[in-house]
């Protein structure tokens, strides 16, 4: 017991230095000497068992004790601690800040070599990764103007600018490297395809208007082409359309529908020269052949040729005279010369019957049939659309001296519609339509006169 009691010597270096390690609580005396005291309370104050008023007190005493043992104890550790940290922990404290403090200024020093390198690897780093983000930007930029100029130009692409185009998109093309996009070349390449694509489909697509638009103007260009050659007398059949020459009983200036469709304006103007030139000779002949039958239709009514008077006449009973002037038979029209000979066929055929006596009053029954030539009816020609068929005033025919023989036809000049028809297509600058056509007759002719 007395040994482990004793005070236990702490061990001294060299300088005469101890270690904090070495410092334990055995090795205080206040700790040694409380240790001991309270080992003696307790082998002084063993535990009993209380029987009576004398085992109490010796109970109660040994409590005491032991009590005021352990708070002396507790007084002693206060003081103790506070002496300890006055005498050794707070200017401990101190002298391990103050030997902390030495390094510093060194270690600042290379705390700030070591923040530059690093703020210099940062900055190369971020260079790195701004140049990497730009070459890919720059890309993406370039595949994005690629596609956005292509579209901009199919969208304004017409027909007349695919061939350059097309020729500029494959100059493009092959000056092409692909390898330009880098790790981007798959999505470049689906970009070029879509634009090749869109490119195809547009001249596909303008390409069929076009052909549409060249359709509607060729069938424009024949239908009004067609009602011309129909105005002039021409007829149609599944060849083409025919000009019958009613003067030799032969076709001529035949041409196909399809030509006609797409012949150029001089090859139309040709054309339509030729169908003129026959409807002429049409034209005259059937002047010549009315003429002719009208003046047998006379003859045989016994109407006599007047030269002077240019007529033909049939004197009555009275000695008045019905008179079948030339222009009748030359220029009168169907309806009114069949009203004239029937007129006439009742005059002749009162005439024929026997005078009844007294005579005079007989003749002054009959009057005296006269037509002046000034009375003629004359169907004036009024302007209507080229569409519409009219009756055209036949053309004046010599009549000979002669009561039998019809002169020659003089040249026939155009008149009408036929005249305004053609002096259209001899003026048009361009290829002909109906729209150029209208506004050729706004510009030249008054409005027509509703039939």
């Amino acid at each position: 017991m007395s040994n482990e009691n004793e005070k236990k010597e702490l061990p001294i270096t060299e300088k005469g230095l101890i270690s904090i390690q070495d410092l334990t609580p055995a090795n205080f005396l206040n700790v040694d000497l409380f240790k001991s005291n309270q080992q003696q309370l307790i082998d002084n104050n063993p535990v009993i068992e209380i029987v009576d008023e004398a085992t109490f007190k010796i109970s109660d005493t040994s409590r005491k004790a032991l009590k005021k043992g352990r708070t002396t104890t507790n007084a002693s550790k206060k003081i103790d601690i506070d002496a300890l940290k006055n005498n050794i922990l707070e200017p401990l404290i101190a002298t391990y800040d103050e030997i902390a403090t030495m390094t510093q200024p060194l270690e600042e020093l290379h705390d700030a070599n070591c923040e530059a390198w690093k703020a210099k690897i940062a900055a190369i780093e971020k260079a790195k990764a701004e140049a990497e983000e730009l070459r890919k930007s720059t890309i993406k930029n370039t595949i994005a103007e690629f596609q956005d100029t292509w579209n901009d130009k199919l969208t304004k692409l017409d027909y007349n600018g695919i061939e350059a185009l097309d020729a500029e998109f494959t100059k493009f093309t092959e000056d092409l490297v692909l390898e330009d996009f880098q790790e981007f070349q798959i999505e470049f390449s689906v970009k070029h395809q879509a634009v090749l694509d869109r490119l195809k489909s547009s001249v596909t697509l303008l390409t069929q208007n076009e052909e549409t638009r060249l359709e509607n103007e060729r069938l424009l260009a024949y239908n009004v082409r067609l009602e011309a050659l129909l105005f002039i007398g021409a007829t149609i059949s599944e060849l083409g359309i025919t000009l019958v020459n009613t003067a030799t009983e032969d076709p001529s200036e035949f041409v196909s529908k399809e030509n006609l469709k797409s012949m150029t304006v001089e090859d139309w103007n040709i054309c339509c020269n030729s169908f003129i030139k026959v409807n002429k000779a049409n034209e005259a002949k059937i002047l010549e052949d009315r003429s002719k039958a009208r003046v047998k239709q006379i003859k045989d009514l016994s109407f006599v040729l007047n030269k002077e008077n240019k007529s033909y006449d049939f004197e009555l009973k009275d000695k008045s005279k019905i008179e079948c002037f030339f222009s009748h038979i030359k220029s009168g029209t169907d309806v009114h010369w069949n009203d004239l000979i029937k007129d006439w066929n009742l005059l002749i055929e009162e005439d024929k019957k026997p005078i009844p006596e007294p005579v005079e009053e007989i003749a002054a029954v009959i009057p005296k049939v006269s037509i002046p030539a000034e009375n003629i009816v004359v169907i004036e020609a009024k302007v209507v659309v080229p569409a519409t068929p009219i009756i055209e005033q036949p053309k004046p025919i010599k009549v000979t001296a002669a009561a039998t023989t019809i002169e020659e036809p003089e040249e026939v000049i155009l008149e009408g519609w036929p005249a305004i028809v053609l002096e259209y297509f001899n003026s048009a600058m361009e290829e002909p339509t109906l729209l150029s056509f209208l506004s050729f007759l706004e510009e030249n002719y008054n409005p027509p006169t509703p039939k």
